[in-house]
Formats: C-alpha cells, sequence, structure tokens
C-alpha cells in the first residue's frame, strides 16, 4: 500500500510535456514540401535531358578520374543538370567505381542513365587515322589532334621519352632525337582519349613487327647501324617516288658516303629551314644546322621523316650503278647522270 502511493506520488510530481497538434502539422507539411520539392528536382536532374536537340560532343574521361570530377566536367561541358544529381544517381545504381576512361559522343538530349550507361560499358569512340609515309612527327601529332584524339603538344613531348627499353630497335639511336623515323606509316584505329603513349607505343610495335624477319637480319648483316638504315630511308621517301628508283639513289647515296662526298639531299634542305621545297632560296643551301647535307658530309643526325617499308628495303637492298647524280623532275620521273654537266644539262632542260 506504502509502494503504491508513492508510485502515485512520482507520477504526480513528474513534469508533463504536452504537445499540441497545431505545433506537429507546420513541421509535418514543411518536410513534404521539402521532400517533394528535392524529388522533382532530381528526378528533373536525372531524367529529363538538358536540350531536345542532338547535338554531339566529344567528352573525355582521362584515366584516374574521380566521380567528382568526372560530374564537374560533364556539367561544365552541358551535358547534364546537376553535378550533384548525377554524384547521388551513379553512387545509389552501384555505378560509381565503373566509370572507364576514355572519349564519349554524348549529347545533351540524352539523360543521366544513358549517359552513365555509355560510360560503363566503355562505348568509347574510335577513329581511323592513316599516317603517310613521308610524315614527319609533327604531321603526326597535327593529324592526331585535329582528329580529336590526342593532343599535338602530348605527342610531341611524349616522343621524347626514352622507349629503348622496350623497342631494341631504339637502342642505337643517337641521344637527344625524338622518336622521328620509328612511328611506322600505316593505318591506325585509336580511341579518343587514347594517352600519347599508348598511341606512340602502338605505332613502334607495329613498326617492330614491319621491320623483322630476314629483313632485319639483313640490316643486321649490312654492316651498317640500324640508325644509318633509317636515316637514309628518310631522305629516300622524300627525295623518290618508285621502289626501283629508291634502289638506285640509295646506291648513289652510299657510293658518296664512301667517297667523301657530301650526300646534298635537298629534302634535307627543306627539313632544316622548315620551308617547302618550292620555298628554297639559293641562300638555303648555306644554312647553318647539323641537317645540311651540302655543308655537312655524311648522314644527317636523324631521320628526317618516317619513312614507309619500301624506302627501308631500297636502302638495305640498294643497287650499284655507275651514276652520282640524280635528278626528280617536275613529272616526277627520276633521271640519272654520270657527270656533273650532263646532270645540270638535265636540270635546266626539266626543272624549268
Amino acid at each position: 500500500m506504502k509502494n503504491l502511493n508513492l508510485k502515485k506520488l512520482i507520477l504526480l510530481t513528474r513534469p508533463r510535456i504536452k504537445i499540441k497538434k497545431k505545433q506537429i502539422l507546420p513541421s509535418v507539411v514543411v518536410f513534404l514540401l521539402l521532400f517533394a520539392w528535392f524529388f522533382a528536382w532530381i528526378t528533373e536532374a536525372i531524367y529529363v535531358p538538358i536540350e531536345p536537340t542532338p547535338t554531339v560532343k566529344v567528352f573525355v574521361i582521362e584515366k584516374g578520374d574521380s566521380l567528382e570530377k568526372i560530374s564537374f566536367n560533364l556539367k561544365d561541358k552541358e551535358l547534364i543538370r546537376s553535378q550533384t544529381a548525377f554524384s547521388i544517381y551513379a553512387t545509389l545504381t552501384g555505378k560509381r567505381n565503373k566509370l572507364i576512361a576514355g572519349g564519349y559522343e554524348l549529347s545533351p538530349s540524352m539523360n543521366m542513365p544513358e549517359i552513365l550507361k555509355k560510360i560503363v560499358a566503355g562505348d568509347i569512340v574510335k577513329a581511323r587515322i592513316s599516317v603517310m609515309a613521308g610524315w614527319d612527327l609533327p604531321d603526326i601529332a597535327l593529324a592526331l589532334q585535329e582528329e580529336e584524339i590526342c593532343q599535338a603538344g602530348d605527342i610531341l613531348s611524349t616522343a621524347r621519352k626514352d622507349f629503348s627499353d622496350e623497342f631494341s630497335f631504339l637502342k642505337d639511336r643517337p641521344e637527344g632525337l625524338d622518336l622521328e623515323g620509328y612511328l611506322f606509316p600505316d593505318t591506325y584505329e585509336m580511341k579518343v582519349g587514347d594517352t600519347a603513349e599508348i598511341i606512340l607505343r602502338k605505332m613502334l610495335k607495329n613498326f617492330e613487327g614491319k621491320v623483322s624477319g630476314e629483313l632485319l637480319r639483313d640490316i643486321e648483316s649490312s654492316g651498317k647501324s640500324f640508325a644509318e638504315i633509317i636515316i637514309m630511308a628518310s631522305l629516300l621517301e622524300k627525295e623518290v617516288r618508285s621502289y626501283n628508283d629508291k634502289q638506285m639513289v640509295a646506291g648513289i647515296l652510299w657510293k658518296r658516303i664512301r667517297n667523301d662526298w657530301p650526300l646534298q639531299v635537298d629534302a634535307t634542305i627543306v627539313y632544316a629551314t622548315g620551308k617547302s621545297g618550292n620555298d628554297i632560296l639559293r641562300s638555303d643551301y648555306k644554312h647553318e644546322s647539323d641537317y645540311n647535307t651540302y655543308t655537312n658530309k655524311g648522314l644527317p643526325p636523324g631521320p628526317i621523316c618516317n619513312p614507309g617499308l619500301d624506302s627501308i628495303k631500297a636502302t638495305v637492298y640498294f643497287q650499284e650503278n655507275p651514276y652520282w647524280y640524280y635528278l626528280t623532275a617536275r613529272s616526277g620521273e627520276t633521271l640519272f647522270s654520270i657527270t656533273l654537266d650532263e646532270h645540270n644539262t638535265k636540270r635546266a632542260l626539266y626543272m624549268r
């Protein structure tokens, strides 16, 4: 009985908190309104494209980019409405760590699920690029940039790296030179967003596959270094068109070297001055450069372009002949001469 009275006393003295229904109602309404607003906002951000026009933009994800950076870049390129909504959606759908680096064709007419699906699937844009025999390194870099595969500056700077540990044919290349001469001319399939290293390795790997087998063995037994063969081949590539003419000119140029003559190859003047062949002046033949084969004897320090397989083979399997001079007429025909007088006469007749 005594305990019962004590319990009543405690209940009577305990402070009572009265919750008024009028206080609860506004809070619930505010919460519901905020939730409704958030639901409407994120639904629109995720499922409603920015615009109906199907314009296509190439969007590149670099290797190592975080979800936050990707989301920011998508918003910056005006491909999504909200970077926050994209991050939330990618996280909630379990795709946060499944985004694949590369270049993608995306459009503001796509919603977030469509964009995310492409990126997770690795639906990367591919481009075919044809590297022509005779192109130099800047030509290749510019072509890659124009195809939006890789920035030209990245190609030029990466081409100065040493890849000789991976590719033995680069080991006797003079120090300080880039990969000029070793980027094999061919048609390549690249992925937009490929790094410069990926691209250059692919081209070097192709070179390694093409200059192999019997040809490689004949190069090694030719008495000339691999670098000398590629430098000479680059001169032939720029000077002569047909394979037979290249063999003949190679014979002439190797003979000039053996007899301590300057090579006097006009293509080296073009390379040294940066001018086109039609813009070369008589004074340019005295241009100070290690690549000037009029003022310097022997081969230039490095290749002047990237030669094709015919030029490399013609350098190795050259034809000995009685000629000392050659001339490529405006028609493309190669004219050969034994004496300087004969050469000058042909120049006067065929180079008007």
